[in-house]
């Protein structure tokens, strides 16, 4: 009711006996539709609110999520406790573009300069993300997004300071016993690797091998995933790395140090 009216919460509350008038009545069907059908609600408004941004989405993209946050969190952290002037990015996984813009207004915030590249795979993926990213103009720094597959990639050609993602991380086994509200309507693609969870994962550690000691990686990880990936991690001679926890304690955030 508040989106159709376009009001807050408490406007609907003070005039909770005011009759919808006719557009008004039709758009609260069409959501009610939708709704109904099982279509989540970010796409049915067209928008998700990110780290305080409000983003464009719809089923060509991943709904942002709360604990995805930390990831842009975490960066920040790592670029004041560093006392950096400027910071070169590099996004596996763009989505809805909202971890890259959110960087970069929090990055404009704080008089850091950067340079944010971000690759997907998917097309549509892309043009979602520039969308985002024209609708939040302007940018003091940097900021693009490129369609290409990160498997294409054999090796970085320079070093950037930070390598970030949000990766298709379900494996093939759990995304079957998905909500069917995520599996039938969010792209399978940013969901799952159709595999065993892990292989955008190993991607990001091999590209990250060769700066290990001047670049950090920060990549979002599925629940328990940490055991696999310590594994991955010990048996790459990987040492200096752990794992951000969200609100509920749970490992979610995989940070590779430089």
């Amino acid at each position: 009711m508040c989106e159709v009216l376009e009001c807050g919460r408490m406007d609907l509350y003070l005039n909770f006996d005011k009759p919808l008038q006719g557009q008004e009545t039709q758009k609260l069907e069409k959501f009610l539709s939708g709704r109904l059908s099982g279509e989540p609600l970010q796409y049915i408004f067209g928008h998700a609110n990110f780290f305080g941004y409000e983003f464009f989405v719809d089923s060509s993209v991943l709904i942002p999520r709360p604990e995805t946050e930390l990831i842009v969190d975490a960066v920040l952290k790592s670029i004041e406790s560093a006392h950096r002037k400027s910071a070169e990015i590099l996004e596996i996984g763009s989505g809805s573009g909202c971890i890259s813009i959110a960087l970069a207004k929090q990055l404009d915030d704080r008089g850091v300069d950067y340079i944010i590249n971000s690759l997907d795979v998917s097309g549509p993926a892309i043009e979602t993300a520039k969308k985002n990213m024209n609708r939040h103009l302007p940018y003091n720094g940097k900021l693009s997004f490129h369609q290409k597959d990160v498997f294409s990639i054999s090796s970085l050609k320079r070093r950037v300071d930070y390598i970030i993602s949000n990766p298709p991380y379900i494996s093939a086994d759990e995304y079957e016993r998905l909500p069917g509200i995520v599996k039938n309507r969010e792209p399978r693609t940013a969901l799952t690797d159709s595999a065993d969870g892990l292989s955008f994962i190993r991607k990001l550690i091999s590209l990250f091998t060769p700066f290990k000691n001047s670049t950090e990686l920060f990549c979002e990880i599925s629940f328990g995933q940490n055991i696999e990936i310590t594994n991955l991690l010990d048996s790459a001679g990987m040492e200096k790395y752990d794992f951000i926890a969200d609100l509920s304690g749970i490992p979610r955030v995989l940070h590779l140090k430089g």
